[in-house]
């Protein structure tokens, strides 16, 4: 390329290729700097080629997708030469794109049709003639070899149930997008994933195709166009790969990424196995609930009688108990007048109708949320649930759980007893001891709250002995202790005067007085929650210890909602830290007990993690080696997270899923 010095008219012929861009762009006769930008770095070979180049001209890789469309290229495997070809180039490779084919969503009940594995210049692919010689490689467990996979967990579940094998180091495309813009965007197909990083506009309506292919028929169905499909998916994955790798390096969130990415073997070992539920006695629960609803609205109606209200045929009142409109019109005929009747309100008002008009509402919920809807995720043959987990459901990073939802089970036990062990074997309960509160102590560093874990002292009677100025000894657990330690919570959730006001049942002007006597005596934890907030509202983003970020939308200073978002961002940014820190040693005791149960050969695995508990399935000879395992494992954790702070996990081993 040709340039003339602006300085001295030299011509100079600039090259295409360079490991020194501002060298190659100085002018060699007065060392003028040229300032030009015709460079772009090649993310393979570190070398610089100009950016009219698709290809880097030093090691001739395609890394510019605007300007050249990848061109799937793959080998189906028909043989075996060329199964000994395929395993030799991908023994040979050092980072691997990994994406299944399937003819469904769940890999209990539907076929694995292919397996593709490869790089960005070419694809393997695998039909199910080669699954037992390919669980067999060495490369799956390979430590030096990486697995980049697009929402990994679907393609594990079924590697796992098929093959029986799971990568070494996996890298999820997926899950990293996810940490890169948490808070910020939920843009994360890999069609919207491959856009963004490499301007490729990838087609999927194939995808369908494979949902109507029957294994046992599969080499008949197989087109050149499916397998091109199924050859550019991974493909396209080391490339985006690099891409996200130096965002999470920039942004200083690699050690989160890992975390996750060792994580998500778990979780797909854990979908896998699912839970065991005794479905008559979850059907008992449900005729139970029922009858206690029947028996709120006879209640209800013996209240309304001479109300005026209409009647049916059966002498039944004729009103919905399930509409706010409707209720709130009732309660002004006893006189009581509500803007709104949601249970919070409702919570707070004394009379015999509103208590029953509360039970009704309560029963009913749980008939919907829990009662014959929930037995349809039961499967017949094994009278197990098999949820799914979002691994970073929410922007802190906690779980989420569909089909069903398992964190929403009522933590009672007429619920978790219906989630037991089958026959020979146990359950082992194991949770944290006030998790979230150690957490803020270790974040605040309060020399008062850090002292009261380390001489295991009762946190809340404490800290009412504290506020109230009255000896340990004089604390009343339905009393002092009762709002001393919904205070402590209570702030480790942002709420403010109002909201614990009501809940511990004392004006919002008294729940302040209370609130500031709270900080004088822990003024490190205060000062640390205005810091947490502010830090949100002025960078944009909060951080946990282990430096996972919640990205905020901080908005322009002339948005007429400016001051009560920013108030909310501000709310955030005291909680998603506590929480978000409590999440990440949630998910890192999961992959230690998960190691620690293979390394010592139990028959023991994770069947349910709800927010700051571990459950485990075990046999009945492996249960307390098992029991210790989690419970080492978790407090471990706990430590690594949260060193200034000790770490309690109580472990129980029992029959059922224990409170």
């Amino acid at each position: 390329m040709y340039f003339t010095c602006f300085n001295c008219d030299l011509t100079l012929d600039l090259p295409e290729s360079t490991n020194s861009p501002r060298e190659a762009t100085t002018c060699p006769s007065c060392n003028s700097d040229l300032h030009l930008e015709i460079y772009k770095k090649c993310p393979y070979c570190k070398s610089f080629y100009l950016k009219s180049s698709s290809r880097c001209l030093n090691c001739f890789r395609t890394t510019d997708c605007l300007s050249l469309q990848i061109q799937p290229n793959y080998n189906y495997i028909d043989s075996k030469d060329s199964y000994a070809q395929a395993t030799n180039a991908l023994n040979e490779m050092n980072i691997i794109g990994f994406d299944v084919e399937t003819n469904g969503l769940d890999p209990l009940e539907k076929d694995l049709l292919l397996v593709q594995l490869g790089d960005e210049e070419k694809t393997y692919i695998f039909d199910p003639d080669w699954y037992p010689f390919l669980s067999k490689e060495e490369f799956w467990s390979n430590n030096q070899k990486l697995f980049i996979a697009h929402n990994a967990k679907f393609d594990l579940k079924f590697l796992k149930h098929n093959l029986d094998v799971l990568p070494g180091k996996i890298f999820d495309t997926l899950l990293a997008e996810r940490i890169l813009t948490c808070g910020f965007s939920r843009k994360l197909s890999l069609k919207e994933v491959a856009k963004k990083y490499l301007k490729l506009n990838v087609k999927k309506d194939r995808r369908k195709d494979f949902g109507n292919i029957r294994i046992a028929y599969l080499h008949e169905y197989l087109s050149n166009e499916l397998l091109e499909y199924a050859s550019l998916d991974v493909q396209i994955l080391p490339l985006i790969y690099r891409k996200q790798n130096e965002q999470l390096l920039q942004q200083d969130e690699m050690k989160i990424a890992s975390l996750e990415f060792e994580a998500v073997k778990v979780i797909a070992k854990m979908e896998l196995a699912g839970i065991y539920i005794d479905t008559l006695k979850w059907q008992q629960v449900i005729q139970s609930n029922f009858q206690n609803k029947q028996a709120a609205v006879k209640k209800i109606f013996q209240i309304l009688k001479g109300s005026g209200l209409s009647t049916d045929l059966f002498g039944g009142y004729i009103i919905n108990l399930n509409s706010s409109i409707e209720i709130r019109e009732l309660l002004t005929r006893f006189g009581i007048h509500i803007e709104r009747a949601d249970d919070t309100t409702l919570s707070q008002i004394k009379h015999p109708l509103v208590k029953y008009v509360r039970e009704y509402r309560k029963y009913e919920k749980l008939l919907n949320s829990f009662g014959d809807k929930f037995l349809q995720s039961v499967r017949k043959q094994t009278s197990r649930v098999h949820p799914s987990f979002q691994q970073i459901g929410a922007d802190t990073g906690r779980f989420s759980c569909t089909s069903p939802n398992l964190q929403q089970i009522p933590a009672t036990e007429e619920y978790r007893s219906c989630f037991r062990s089958p026959k020979g074997r146990k359950i082992i309960t194991c949770d944290y001891s006030q998790q979230e509160l150690r957490v803020l102590a270790s974040l605040s560093r309060d020399p008062k709250f850090i002292k009261m874990y380390k001489d295991g002292v009762d946190l809340h009677t404490a800290t009412a002995s504290m506020m109230f100025d009255i000896p340990e000894e004089k604390v009343e657990k339905e009393n002092h202790r009762k709002i001393a330690k919904t205070i402590n919570f209570g702030l480790a959730y942002g709420r403010g005067p109002k909201s614990l006001g009501i809940t511990i049942g004392v004006s919002e002007e008294q729940a302040k007085t209370m609130i500031e006597k709270y900080f004088k005596q822990f003024s490190h934890i205060k000062n640390w929650l205005e810091q947490a907030a502010l830090a949100a509202q002025r960078k944009g983003y909060s951080v946990t210890l282990l430096n996972r970020k919640r990205y905020y939308k901080i908005p322009p200073k002339s948005d007429p909602e400016y001051r009560s978002i920013l108030s909310s961002i501000g709310r955030r940014g005291k909680n998603s830290p506590i929480q978000g820190s409590s999440v990440d040693m949630i998910k890192m005791a999961l992959v230690y007990i998960d190691k620690q149960l293979e390394a010592n050969k139990l028959d023991a695995f994770i069947i349910n993690t709800v927010h700051d508990e571990i459950v485990v399935e075990s046999s009945i000879p492996d249960a307390k080696k098992a029991a210790k395992i989690v419970q080492e494992c978790m407090e471990r954790a706990g430590r690594n997270i949260a060193p200034n702070v000790p770490t309690i996990a109580e472990a129980n081993i029992g029959d059922y899923w224990t409170h």
